[in-house]
């Protein structure tokens, strides 16, 4: 099942923790995706009817992600807001999902954030078809 943006998440460092899966369907580069327990993002785009298996982020050190247009300091857990297909600091009495920390500010207008990616043991999460 995946989320309903694209490209919304980059790879910004060298290290980071996978996770191998099979291709359910097509993604693209940057899409957050939901694989069993935990959100992780694609690092290139997946053609389902070529590639059987695949590799999406699940844990990062550096990640450059679009935002919510609000301010956002250093340490501020980020949470995602699938209808807005941005990573945002505000948890709304939807229980949005968190997905890491801001590691670097971020004034409101800006476009993206640096962050801290984690989506390990998200089970709770519940995604439309």
């Amino acid at each position: 099942m995946s989320y309903t943006q694209t490209a919304e998440f980059e790879l910004s460092s060298q290290e980071y923790i996978d996770i191998i899966d099979e291709a359910a369907s097509d993604y693209s580069e940057g899409e957050l995706i939901l694989i069993n327990n935990c959100l992780g993002f694609c690092l290139t785009d997946v053609d389902y009817s070529v590639e059987a298996t695949f590799a999406a982020v699940i844990k990062a050190d550096r990640v450059e992600a679009l935002k919510a247009a609000e301010a956002m300091s250093v340490g501020q857990k980020l949470y995602w807001d699938n209808s807005a297909s941005k990573v945002t600091v505000t948890d709304t009495s939807a229980g949005l999902p968190p997905v890491g920390y801001v590691r670097k500010d971020a004034a409101s207008g800006d476009s993206t954030v640096s962050m801290s990616f984690d989506g390990r043991g998200q089970s709770s999460l519940t995604v439309a078809a």
